[in-house]
């Protein structure tokens, strides 16, 4: 069928023709609930940790002295100090009692004490060097220990940034349906919280038990070395109790396992409840007013509570197998260590020899040991309690858009504004039994401002996403200038397509930069002109001042409905493109705003294709040369507005419900 238009502007040409057959596709379900899975954890680590490979390997230095060496040092040298002074005590035992009268064994023991006299001077000078070793290196530990908790910081914070700007960047080039998945809110925990999470995982997972192999080995040969010195002689109970240790280390990672399925499954319940009251929450605070007026604050109210005591309960019984998982992780070196003493008790008692240095150094040694050993035990629990965000923020970065994209270009090319559906097929899952568009063809010629006129959940959209290549048709082809649009980039697709959406997004900066997202390049000179042909300028003067591009913006607080959507549509503008497509452009908008930027709006799209989705048919067919009317997938009727309402169809019935409304 064709239609021509009585005003004598070129005709849009409409073609029914048979269905064909969709192609199907899956529809990926939310990894809330996945298995553990090691090479998600290696790959997020390959891609972060070589990223910053000079901040690593400063970690990993400082990482092995402020742990395993220092401490050691330290305990080693406190130890020497010990010995030193039971010689000293023994030395001193040795001399004269003052008043004793002379006898001729004390004159000879008072010529063996002047003897021992140079001896003693070089002992104490020992002592004093041993001493201030000791000192410099606990000052150096408590330096670096510093710097290690700085250096942790800084590189988790880099890490962290770097993974949410690519979670960031992943969510933002992703088809619609991903957003019907994951709600506004979940995301922006996601991004804000979960990426935290994630970052975490991968460094107490993948850095710190390399790390803690080497004070393993330094903490283990050190502490076997104190036994022997402790045992005085032969090795038989050094072994012994060496290997009392190398047990209960071997023995508290299977405890502790034997519990993480339990952690990790209160883990994602206390995600679940976040995200939950995360959606509640922001749905609440958005509809406040529809809130308020339907009575319904006890309900939210009711829910909110609800939910704030189920997150209570899963954070508490996470809470409850952390503490049995720490009383596991403790006891063992807790007992190692009471053996240990134990045997300097014994060696005391059997008077089989030892020093007490060595005990001192034990005492200090083995809480050093036994943490390395904790830590291994400790990764089960990490891997637990970090895999539900790990898995999520993967699941993200890997997911990659439905439509397949030709290489790009830095520049989009210009093309005809000539738009063309030819026999398009497409349905929500792809393969189900309606299509919301069922074999749809038409042509909208350059320059021409057409609408898209239809119940709900008939297909308008629908056609915009495809337009745009959010999703691909099953059936059939869009055509821009001629060209299949999946021939064509997406930068030279988008360059000329632009979507003015129902809901535009702005933010917390200069008037400017809001505009600049739309075009990078554009100078003042070019914002300004574009801004006084819409009529916008003025607008931004007298809200902002004189000069308003260097004003904060405030995310378009202090303009009205139809102000933001004026602004919406300028920025749209600096792109220059040849095909307009406008989505609700009077949502939120009374009569007394939007009727009035009927004129604006036309005089903008002028030399531009304008296809216009609205609810309101009345302010739409003034606005638009052209109709379109899509019923059950298929256009049933096509012309002006003056044309349809004059026929008996669904576009009159639908017309004459809106001027009700208005007019109500």
């Amino acid at each position: 069928m064709d239609f021509a238009s009585r005003t004598g502007k070129p005709r849009i040409k409409i073609v029914r023709q048979a269905d064909l057959k969709s192609t199907l596709h899956s529809k990926a379900n939310p990894p809330d609930d996945q298995p553990f899975k090691p090479r998600v954890i290696l790959d997020l680590g390959k891609r972060y940790i070589t990223r910053y490979k000079s901040m690593v390997a400063i970690y990993i230095l400082a990482t092995v002295l402020c742990r395993p060496l220092l401490p050691i040092a330290v305990g080693l040298n406190l130890s020497e100090l010990t010995n030193f002074f039971q010689q000293e005590q023994a030395s001193h035992s040795q001399t004269n009692i003052a008043g004793s009268p002379p006898s001729p064994k004390k004159i000879n023991a008072a010529a063996s004490q002047a003897s021992r006299q140079p001896k003693t001077a070089r002992l104490r000078r020992k002592l004093l060097g041993t001493y201030l070793v000791w000192l410099l290196l606990s000052v150096a530990f408590v330096v670096i220990s510093g710097l290690l908790r700085y250096l942790t910081s800084f590189l988790d914070g880099k890490m962290t940034n770097a993974m949410r700007i690519d979670t960031f960047n992943a969510i933002l080039r992703q088809s619609p349906e991903f957003f019907f998945e994951y709600d506004a809110d979940r995301l922006t925990m996601v991004v804000n919280q979960f990426c935290n999470q994630a970052q975490l995982g991968i460094r107490q997972l993948l850095l710190d038990p390399l790390l803690q192999i080497s004070g393993v080995i330094i903490a283990g040969w050190t502490l076997y070395d104190q036994l022997v010195k402790l045992q005085g002689s032969g090795g038989g109970t050094a072994w012994i109790s060496f290997s009392f240790i190398c047990l209960f280390a071997l023995i508290s990672p299977l405890l502790i396992n034997s519990l993480g399925r339990f952690l990790q499954r209160e883990s994602s319940a206390v995600q679940k409840s976040n995200l939950q009251l995360a959606t509640l929450v922001g749905g609440a605070i958005t509809a406040s007013e529809e809130i308020q007026a339907i009575r319904a604050e006890n309900a939210f109210g009711k829910k909110h509570a609800d939910l704030l005591a189920a997150s209570l309960r899963a954070k508490m019984n996470q809470n409850a197998i952390m503490e049995k998982l720490n009383v596991l992780n403790s006891a063992p070196g807790t007992l190692v260590l009471a053996a240990l003493l134990g045997t300097a008790v014994y060696l005391v008692f059997s008077d089989k020899g030892g020093n007490p240095g060595s005990v001192v150094a034990l005492a200090l040694i083995t809480p050093q040991f036994m943490s390395s050993i904790q830590l291994f035990s400790g990764l089960s629990v990490t891997a637990r309690m970090t895999w539900p965000g790990l898995a999520l923020v993967a699941s993200i970065l890997a997911r990659q858009p439905r439509v397949s994209r030709p290489e790009e270009s830095a520049e989009g090319d210009q093309l005809d504004g000539t738009l063309a559906a030819v026999d398009v097929t497409f349905s929500y899952p792809a393969g189900t039994a309606r299509n919301v568009l069922d074999g749809v063809s038409f042509e909208i010629p350059a320059g021409q401002r057409i609408g898209l006129v239809a119940r709900p959940g008939q297909g308008k959209t629908t056609f915009f996403r495809l337009a745009l290549r959010f999703y691909e048709p099953q059936g059939g082809k869009i055509l821009l200038g001629g060209q299949p649009i999946s021939q064509i980039s997406l930068a030279t697709l988008r360059t000329n397509i632009v979507l003015m959406s129902q809901f535009p997004g702005f933010f917390h900066d200069t008037i400017r930069e809001n505009f600049r997202i739309a075009n990078p390049q554009a100078d003042d000179d070019q914002i300004a002109g574009l801004c006084g042909k819409t009529g916008l300028w003025e607008i931004l003067r007298n809200t902002f001042g004189e000069h308003p591009l260097d004003q904060q913006f405030d995310a378009g607080g202090r303009l009205s409905g139809g102000q933001r959507k004026l602004f919406a549509l300028t920025r749209c503008l600096l792109r220059d493109p040849r095909v307009l497509l406008l989505d609700e452009p009077t949502t939120g908008m009374g009569p007394l705003e939007k009727y009035p930027l009927i004129d604006v709006m036309q005089q903008a799209c002028t030399g531009r294709t304008a296809v216009l989705v609205d609810h309101d048919i009345v302010w739409q067919s003034r606005f638009c040369e052209h109709i379109l009317v899509l019923n059950d997938g298929k256009i049933i009727q096509a012309g002006t507005p003056q044309e349809l309402r004059g026929q008996e169809g669904l576009f009159r019935r639908l017309y004459n419900e809106a001027a009700q409304q208005t007019s109500a």
